[in-house]
């Protein structure tokens, strides 16, 4: 091993503290400190990865690219997303551990959860059961979708498209 020369570096810049909003509104842009993107590390799924407990570390959006809380509230106009332990399907079935999402409250809003990277470990599948809760009937229909993001790319996997009166099941 040969020993390495240091490089030269910038002197260290002082950046003080604005005094009030007008200083820093006119401060230089080149004081600005950007951001550096975090390295997260992947959560290893061996087994089972559960969507409804793991619920609140998802990071849940509507179409206008609002966040949205979890749990949400029902009457939230940006739309929500929140766990019931039961309930019963619009076609009188009863439900349990139930991930009830609903859009943003216009026509063709949507809704996206988006889990946190994971590393599978072995083989993987998806199972899941779509259909509107009871009393959820003013609607022309749903298309609930299942998206992987590997390699820097975002794919669509499976998904379906459900009406009020029935349920349909998803397994991939």
């Amino acid at each position: 091993l040969k020993p390495v020369k240091p490089l030269a570096t910038k002197p260290a810049v002082n950046v003080k503290k604005p005094d009030s909003v007008k200083q820093l509104a006119s401060a230089p842009s080149n004081t600005a400190i950007k951001p550096v993107p975090a390295k997260i590390a992947p959560v290893i799924v061996k087994g089972r990865y559960d969507l409804y407990e793991n619920a609140a570390k998802a990071s849940w959006s509507n179409g206008s690219d609002q966040s949205l809380p979890f749990p949400g509230s029902p009457n939230d106009k940006r739309g929500f997303v929140r766990n019931l332990n039961e309930g019963v399907l619009h076609t009188g079935n009863k439900a349990v551990k139930i991930l009830q999402t609903h859009p943003q409250w216009k026509n063709r809003g949507t809704i996206t959860g988006t889990f946190p990277l994971m590393k599978l470990d072995g083989a993987y599948a998806f199972k899941t059961v779509i259909g509107f809760l009871k009393g959820a009937s003013v609607s022309d229909g749903a298309r609930f979708g299942v998206y992987v993001k590997a390699d820097g790319r975002t794919r669509r996997i499976g998904g379906k498209s459900v009406k009020p009166n029935k349920y349909e099941q998803l397994s991939l």
